[in-house]
């Protein structure tokens, strides 16, 4: 298996926080694991990871969409073979430990999670 990326410009929101959420792109790619990290799989299967790689932001206008978070997701049907999620969240104060549960949630073969911070601007 070779490595492989898509990308998914989305219009999914989430208001059940207590701050409305916004999401802006979802993306799937599956990698060769990198060295030195802790090996995911058995011995017997491949090397490859699967990452799903997650937007958001909070405060934003959301717009006319009509689809939540779990429903963008599960059309991709993403909560099987994923190990790894990478959150960028662009949040306003420190809102976003409740939208981080929520998604682990979702994806329950989350082995890897990596959040990164933007600064709002």
């Amino acid at each position: 298996m070779e490595d492989l990326t898509w990308n998914c410009e989305c219009q999914a929101s989430s208001g059940s926080f207590g701050v409305p959420w916004r999401m802006w792109r979802l993306s799937f790619s599956s990698c060769l694991q990198p060295l030195g990290l802790m090996q995911l799989a058995d011995n017997d299967e491949s090397a490859h990871v699967g990452v799903v790689t997650l937007n958001l932001e909070t405060n934003v206008f959301t717009g006319d969409s009509t689809k939540s978070f779990e429903q963008e997701i599960f059309q991709f049907q993403v909560t099987a073979n994923f190990s790894i999620l990478e959150l960028e969240l662009t949040p306003r104060g420190n809102v976003y430990g409740a939208i981080v549960l929520h998604l682990l949630g979702l994806c329950t073969s989350i082995q890897r999670l990596r959040v990164k911070l933007v600064e709002f601007l």
